[in-house]
């Protein structure tokens, strides 16, 4: 014999389990969000670096130019590639007298910087 109650009973587990099934998606659909979230913040942060590091790159390209120009030699010749560290130097126009242009180059990140140079006579 069952007892009258038992149909009521098993229509509330199953809205319960139900619930809880939908409850536990909403939660799996809120972690992936955030994690998505984050990886972008991550892709923002290396391509910071990236642009930090091809900065000093070209400063440091500015600065041997201008060295080699200071001591009496030609400044490095336009297309002269220079590895430092996980960047590069690229020089794409270096006259004497006129102005140097480098361009720092780290992954995705690129800077230039443009002197503009005057001989001392």
């Amino acid at each position: 014999m069952t007892h009258p109650r038992a149909p009521r009973n098993r229509h509330r587990r199953a809205f319960a389990v139900a619930s809880v099934v939908v409850l536990l998606m909403m939660l799996n659909i809120l972690a992936f969000g955030a994690m998505d979230g984050s990886r972008d913040d991550g892709g923002i942060a290396a391509l910071r670096v990236e642009t930090l590091r091809s900065l000093y790159a070209a400063e440091s390209g500015v600065t041997l130019a201008i060295g080699e120009m200071s001591a009496g030699r030609d400044a490095p010749a336009p297309g002269t590639r220079t590895a430092v560290g996980h960047a590069s130097i690229h020089f794409q126009s270096a006259d004497q007298s006129e102005q140097i242009f480098v361009e720092g180059r780290a992954g995705f990140g690129r800077r230039r910087i443009i002197v503009e140079t005057t001989g001392s006579d």
